[in-house]
């Protein structure tokens, strides 16, 4: 018997020993998703994902889509399943889709199979006790705001190297067709370091030349090379020692070597201490390689700790020179800067970056709400819903984008766009970097009505051992564009300034956060 690594995943097959589960069901798991945007004039893919298959093998008969007021679109597909993972794209044409509305739609996806000579018909997907509703996405008149140079990408994203007991996400080529759907130009796939080192046939059995890393760095080459206008960058989601030995996770952006970390695995019994400390794999780095903390202001669950020796990322965890990126937002609505701020506070540069740390979820999340007994549905935690925003050298690609999130000239945002420099005479400076002084600070906000229009703006100064309000703008009327310099004080004692704006649409509230400007000196 095993723990389960993360007892959060919808999963129909968990066991403990001969003892079976309430959610055990013989039959494979079969999810349908959607990206959670799309632009007007794109077809919508539709991925199918049909997992354990080899285990309960089934013959997919057909995929049907129904939407608006009764637009239909079929696929007849009549193909034998029977792979540990299978997945399938069926795109509905955009001329299927112009009679939609802008706004917020929804597709009904209707998958017929057949298992041991019966035939099944499900909706979206076949996981007991969840409403089976339509899948919801947003049809955008306009592309993504954005300014010239902007690049966006989500840089936490488990795929199907992430494959485990309970936990699965999609291949890395759906994943990024999904994300070009959604407007991404990029995403970081960073699967857990204890599912890297299994073996090809099985997960709960390590292979020392490490088959799985390998071919995982290899796909990752063929698909930038097969798609050069997108990238995907390699990585890990590494399970890392904090000072006091507990479980904490590392993501370790473009490195070519594999750093083990198995603690939270739940491959063996009681053996949750992790074989590298946070100091260990940052002295390691290659050149090019950038780590982040991974969502360090979340709070493991109570059995998570008991069970899998999980703990908490400290302010002392964060000071190491080569831990670059901080990723504080990740994926829910609700974000906390505070731990972010106390480092800046603290002289401590550190770049915020966001990611959604989605497992295969595009258009709908699902998960066990009591673990192994009831599976729930939320809109948190979807790829691509909270984005990292770069402006960095043209056209994509890995180290182009490394190097720019390196820079800090990066904002987060899931809403409108940003840009910030520090204006010095003819002088202008970008978001990551170090000036001796500024006149002004040159503010851009550019959004969409699939955003709302532009609320409220605020500039914020690291003076001494706290944040101040230097500046804010709230819009009286609807406006989505806005372009102005704001003067600074002519003699400053700043350490650095940031920016946040705020948009609104029907009630709800999009952000997008600046990172920081520093300044060299305090005067």
């Amino acid at each position: 018997m095993i723990i389960p690594p993360f007892l959060g995943y919808a999963e129909i097959h968990y066991r403990f020993g001969f003892l079976l589960t309430p959610l055990f069901r013989r039959r494979p798991e079969v999810v349908a998703e959607i990206p959670h945007r799309l632009q007007r004039g794109q077809n919508l893919p539709v991925l199918l994902i049909v997992k354990d298959a080899h285990r309960y093998p089934i013959r997919l008969l057909a995929v049907e889509a129904r939407f608006g007021a009764n637009g239909h679109y079929r696929f007849k597909v009549d193909q034998a399943v029977s792979e540990p993972y299978t997945d399938f794209i069926f795109k509905i044409p955009a001329a299927e889709l112009r009679a939609l509305s802008t706004g917020t739609n929804r597709v009904h996806i209707k998958i017929e199979y057949e298992l041991r000579g019966k035939r099944y018909i499900i909706f979206n997907d076949n996981y007991p006790g969840v409403s089976h509703k339509a899948l919801e996405f947003f049809l955008s008149g306009q592309p993504l705001p954005r300014f010239p140079g902007c690049l966006y990408g989500d840089l936490h994203t488990h795929t199907f190297f992430t494959n485990d007991q309970v936990e699965f996400g999609a291949s890395l080529d759906r994943t990024a067709e999904l994300s070009r759907a959604a407007g991404l130009q990029f995403f970081a796939a960073t699967d857990h370091s204890y599912d890297l080192d299994d073996r090809e046939d099985h997960f709960l059995r390590n292979d020392a030349t490490l088959p799985k890393w390998n071919r995982f760095l290899q796909e990752v080459l063929q698909q930038n090379a097969a798609h050069p206008e997108f990238t995907i960058i390699p990585g890990e989601e590494v399970t890392v020692r904090n000072r006091k030995g507990k479980n904490v996770h590392l993501l370790v952006l473009n490195n070519a070597s594999y750093f083990p970390g198995s603690g939270d695995s739940g491959e063996r019994w009681w053996h949750t201490r992790s074989e590298l400390t946070i100091p260990q794999i940052v002295s390691k780095l290659e050149p090019h390689t950038l780590a982040a903390a991974a969502h360090p202001a979340e709070q493991p669950p109570f059995l998570q700790k008991r069970l899998l020796g999980r703990g908490n990322w400290s302010m002392d965890d964060l000071f190491h020179n080569r831990l670059t990126l901080i990723q504080l937002i990740n994926g829910t609505q609700t974000v906390d800067l505070s731990m972010w701020i106390k480092a800046l506070l603290q002289g401590r540069q550190l770049i915020l970056v966001a990611g959604n740390d989605a497992h295969g979820a595009f258009a709908r999340n699902r998960y066990m709400h009591i673990p192994f007994v009831t599976i729930a549905e939320s809109h948190s935690h979807l790829h691509g819903v909270w984005r990292t925003g770069v402006y960095g050298e043209q056209p994509a690609g890995v180290e182009p984008i490394v190097k720019a999130l390196r820079s800090g000239a990066v904002f987060c945002t899931n809403g409108p766009a940003l840009h910030m420099e520090a204006v010095n005479g003819n002088e202008r400076k970008p978001m990551g970097s170090t000036t001796a002084r500024a006149e002004q600070v040159h503010i851009r906000l550019l959004s969409t009505a699939e955003f709302g229009s532009l609320s409220r703006f605020t500039l914020w100064a690291g003076h001494k051992q706290k944040e101040i309000l230097l500046y804010e703008h709230v819009f009286p009327e609807a406006q989505f564009k806005w372009d102005q310099e704001i003067d600074l004080p002519a003699k400053t004692s700043y350490r650095y300034i940031r920016s946040q704006v705020t948009t609104n649409r029907n009630g709800k509230t999009y952000t997008a956060i600046s990172n920081p400007i520093w300044f060299k000196t305090e005067t």
